[in-house]
């Protein structure tokens, strides 16, 4: 027999309701998609629901924040000359030269230094007046030495914000990470680290902020209930709009 389905709101959450008479037991789950879900035997009262579900309310807002977080990226670009890609939200026409890719004058983007794709470093690819500049014979391992340079550019950018932000809301990570996350744009623990995708530098600016800002406050509130929104309110107001940016169009940046 099919479950019966329903719908349980419970404060601001609205959970699908399915009711089976094979269950003894309530159950709580957060699909990859659609509304989070209640599993419920036949006969079991909408009190003794409400209870349960508010029990793990602080739990089923967590996953929700964490899910809307999920990087939604196409499929990788080839690494061909005049391919471009994303820094920051503009992109940035590819050049494979026959020289080391090093040196050289010309604009760069605020901290970066001279022929380097990170400071101190021998990176191959560099962005030169405008463009991205990797020697041709390595175009083969072309997505490698990008992802090195953003990583890069990530540590510099996403630190300098959150030096910024921390200020604002009053705040000290205890440390602060930038990695690569399957699952998610950011993360904070409960022992105050803050982590951070290096693919965030792909993304407009105030996205950036906007991930940011939320990690950081969750150093105040470890949860997605009504305080923590009006926290990340208070320094970011159309958050609204930069999170479903987030979840629509982050989709257009990839490398």
């Amino acid at each position: 027999m099919t479950p019966v389905q329903d719908t349980l709101t419970v404060d601001d959450v609205v959970f699908a309701l399915r009711w089976s008479r094979r269950r003894q037991t309530i159950g709580i789950s957060i699909p990859r998609q659609g509304a989070p879900l209640v599993a419920a035997p036949v006969g079991c009262r909408r009190a003794v629901l409400e209870r349960a579900v508010r029990g793990k309310l602080a739990w089923v807002r967590r996953k929700l924040g964490e899910r809307e977080a999920l990087p939604q990226l196409a499929p990788q670009r080839p690494y061909v000359a005049g391919q471009t890609f994303p820094y920051l939200g503009r992109r940035y026409r590819l050049v494979l030269s026959d020289d080391d890719g090093g040196g050289g004058s010309g604009h760069r983007p605020a901290g970066e230094r001279s022929g380097s794709g990170r400071p101190g470093s021998g990176t191959a690819l560099v962005l030169r007046q405008g463009r991205f500049v990797l020697p041709s014979g390595l175009a083969a391992d072309g997505r490698e030495h990008l992802v090195a340079w953003y990583r890069r550019r990530a540590e510099i950018h996403i630190g300098a914000r959150v030096a910024h932000f921390a200020a604002l809301t009053g705040v000290t990570p205890a440390a602060v990470t930038v990695k690569e996350m399957r699952s998610r744009w950011g993360s904070c623990t409960s022992h105050g680290r803050v982590s951070f995708h290096w693919g965030l530098v792909l993304l407009p600016p105030a996205i950036v902020d906007y991930v940011v800002v939320h990690e950081l406050a969750h150093l105040r509130e470890l949860n997605h209930g009504p305080r923590f929104w009006r926290l990340v309110e208070e320094i970011v107001p159309d958050y609204h709009a930069r999170r479903a940016w987030l979840r629509g169009a982050a989709r257009r940046y990839a490398i």
